[in-house]
C-alpha cells in the first residue's frame, strides 16, 4: 500500500496518538525509528501498522505488510528532528501486577515532564526493578518522548497504572514503602521489598501516597540549589536500595 495523502483516515488515526487521550482509547502507540520498532517486534509486541518514508534507507522487504508513504506524510507523522524513516504501530501491552513474584517496584506519584517519565524507567531498568506503576496524572510512559527518554526500557518492563489504594495493597503484603520527602533522612533502603515513590517535579508527593510510607527519605543539598532533579532524585534513591 502506498500513501500520498495527509487527509488518509490511517494517517489521521495514527497522527491522533500524539495526544494521551487517544492513545488511551485506541489502546495503541507509535515507536519511531528501526532499533525500537525491530526491538518491539522481536519481542512479541502486538503491531498493528509498519509505515516507512518512501526512498528511505530502510528495506521494506524487511517487514510484513508495510505500508509506504510520502516523505510529506512521514515528516507529519515523525516526532524527530532527524527521522530515519520508519515507525511501527503497536498496541499498549497490558502487564499483570504479580507482587508475589516482585521485590522492588518504582512508584511515579505525578511526575508530570515526559522525560523524567522515560530517564525513570530507564533507571528503574538498570536497576533490576520489577514494574513501573503510574498514576493517572503522570505524563503517559509510552509517548514519544517518554520512550526516546527511557532509551527503549519503557518497552523492556511492565507498565501499570495505580493510585494510593494499590500503595495500601502493597504495604499490607510486606513491602517497606519509601517515599522521597523533604520531611525525610538519610536512612538505609535496603529492604527486602520495596516501593519507591517518586513525586512530581512541582509539589512531591501527593498526601494520598504519603499517608501509606513507612519509611521517608531526603537526599542532602550541601550547594546553593533548591532540589534535584526528579529523575536524578530517582536514580539515586533506586540505587540506593540494592545497596550502592
Amino acid at each position: 500500500m502506498y500513501i500520498s495523502s495527509k487527509a488518509n483516515p490511517l494517517i489521521k488515526k495514527i497522527k491522533s496518538l500524539e495526544l494521551k487521550k487517544n492513545r488511551n482509547k485506541l489502546g495503541l502507540f507509535v515507536l519511531e525509528g528501526k532499533k525500537f520498532t525491530d526491538y518491539a517486534l522481536n519481542s512479541g509486541f502486538i503491531c498493528e501498522h509498519i509505515i516507512i518514508e518512501e526512498n528511505s534507507r530502510i528495506d521494506p522487504s524487511e517487514y510484513n505488510d508495510p505500508i509506504t508513504v510520502s516523505k510529506e506524510v512521514f515528516s507529519t507523522l515523525s516526532d524527530t528532528k532527524s527521522p530515519q524513516g520508519i515507525l511501527g504501530v503497536f498496541r499498549i501491552p497490558e502487564y499483570e501486577l504479580d507482587i508475589n513474584s516482585m521485590r522492588r517496584i518504582l512508584f511515579l506519584d505525578g511526575v508530570q515532564q515526559s522525560e523524567n517519565v522515560g530517564a525513570l524507567i530507564r533507571s528503574a531498568v538498570c536497576c533490576g526493578y520489577d514494574a513501573v506503576l503510574l498514576t493517572d496524572k503522570c505524563a503517559d510512559a509510552f509517548s514519544p518522548k517518554s520512550v526516546r527518554s527511557s532509551a527503549g526500557a519503557a518497552l523492556r518492563i511492565g507498565i501499570h497504572r495505580a493510585d494510593a489504594n494499590t500503595l495500601y495493597h502493597l504495604r499490607v503484603n510486606d513491602f517497606a514503602i519509601i517515599g522521597s520527602s523533604l520531611k525525610g533522612e538519610a536512612v538505609n533502603l535496603n529492604y527486602e521489598k520495596t516501593v519507591l515513590i517518586v513525586g512530581s517535579e512541582g509539589q512531591g508527593m501527593t498526601r494520598e501516597a504519603e499517608e501509606q510510607c513507612t519509611v521517608l527519605v531526603k537526599i542532602p543539598i550541601l550547594g546553593d540549589c533548591e532540589s534535584l532533579n526528579a529523575s536524578v532524585a530517582g536514580g539515586i534513591l533506586m540505587y540506593k536500595t540494592i545497596g550502592y
